[in-house]
């Protein structure tokens, strides 16, 4: 789940991503939040979210990010009223996806 949020200071509002610890287990998912977390945390890019910051209680783990109006790609390609996006669009959001990943191999 993700959770929008606010600083009680100025009202900036961000993200904040809830993992359930059990969840993890269970789906033997551990290595994979940990790697994401520590990529996130050490990546610069505009096209990647960054680490704001983490943290635990007994139950969750907690992500904090910049808060990003719009959702998720797959939210964007699969509507109620149309399942896909146009030649042009499908090319934008590949060649930043592609230029993400790059950056990610440097």
């Amino acid at each position: 789940k993700v959770w929008l949020v606010t600083t009680h200071s100025d009202q900036t509002p961000y993200a904040l991503k809830t993992i359930s610890k059990r969840q993890l287990m269970s789906a033997n998912q551990v290595k994979g939040v940990i790697r994401e977390k520590q990529i996130m945390a050490s990546i610069e890019h505009p096209f990647i979210l960054p680490l704001i910051g983490s943290f635990q209680d007994d139950d969750c783990l907690y992500l904090l990010l910049p808060m990003i109006q719009g959702g998720e790609l797959f939210n964007v390609v699969h509507t109620n009223t149309r399942d896909g996006i146009s030649n042009d669009d499908s090319i934008f959001y590949g060649a930043c996806i592609l230029e993400a990943l790059g950056h990610l191999h440097t």
